[in-house]
């Protein structure tokens, strides 16, 4: 049977958490759209809790909903107008998924880690997730007073980051020791820092360390300044402005595991 009302406990479920940090937390659930991320759901073995499908579905929805119901997941037809009014895109594929947020499980062998200090934009928190699962750093830590690394937002521009990462979240004296007590072997502190006299393709960046990224506004945080043990900029031209977040992490990022992997 088809659902079409908008007071449908499972629509009101989805609607909340789509909209609200506090009920994602209390549930440890979050919302995954569009068929492109089912199908990383699929191939990372993640078993979602609840499918929302619409009647118009491309070959490829109708065949990652034939994987969800292979699978024994709760697969409900919806409204395709009112899939429409939920979805957190414009147009839905037809696709929405239910899925359990994952408990911390933090990796003690880490030779990257990124640290996104109070990142505020979605985009750049998506952004800088999908450059850490391609360049090899399987732990982001982020600091409170950053957004959610599963608001809608960010789970669309991450791009299944989030079944390649460990997603951990830390004070500043937690990352420290996160970095230098519970990893083995510890981690040295790079702070990115845009006066930095210290420039990233001069420095061995091939060391087990952490990269800090900052806040877009105000950048990192007195206390994370506390704990870095040296920082690291981006040479540019004079009169350029700074990159943002996301750019000039994923280029540390790329930095990083081009000094690594040289020949």
């Amino acid at each position: 049977m088809t659902i079409t009302s908008s007071q449908n406990t499972l629509i009101k479920k989805v609607r909340g958490l789509l909209a609200d940090k506090k009920e994602r937390e209390e549930k440890r659930q979050f919302v995954l759209e569009g068929i492109r991320l089912a199908e990383e759901a699929v191939s990372a073995g993640i078993k979602p809790q609840l499918a929302l499908t619409g009647s118009q579905l491309s070959t490829r929805g109708r065949e990652i909903v034939e994987s969800f119901q292979q699978m024994g997941v709760d697969v409900e037809e919806v409204d395709m107008d009112l899939l429409n009014r939920l979805s957190d895109t414009h147009t839905s594929q037809g696709v929405l998924l239910v899925l359990n947020i994952p408990e911390e499980n933090p990796r003690s062998d880490n030779l990257n880690v990124l640290v996104l200090d109070r990142i505020s934009d979605p985009g750049n928190m998506g952004t800088l997730l999908r450059s850490a699962a391609g360049l090899g750093f399987n732990t982001v830590i982020t600091t409170p007073g950053s957004v959610d690394a599963y608001s809608p937002k960010v789970v669309r521009s991450a791009m299944g980051a989030h079944f390649k990462c460990n997603l951990l979240v830390r004070d500043a004296y937690g990352v420290r020791d996160f970095c230098k007590i519970n990893n083995q072997p510890p981690l040295k502190i790079v702070l990115a820092e845009a006066q930095s006299a210290k420039v990233s393709w001069k420095m061995d960046l091939t060391l087990p360390l952490a990269l800090v990224i900052g806040s877009e506004a105000d950048g990192p945080t007195p206390e994370i300044r506390s704990i870095a043990d040296e920082t690291v900029a981006i040479p540019m031209k004079l009169d350029s402005e700074s990159l943002n977040a996301a750019v000039s992490g994923s280029i540390l990022m790329y930095e990083i595991y081009r000094q690594r992997n040289k020949p």
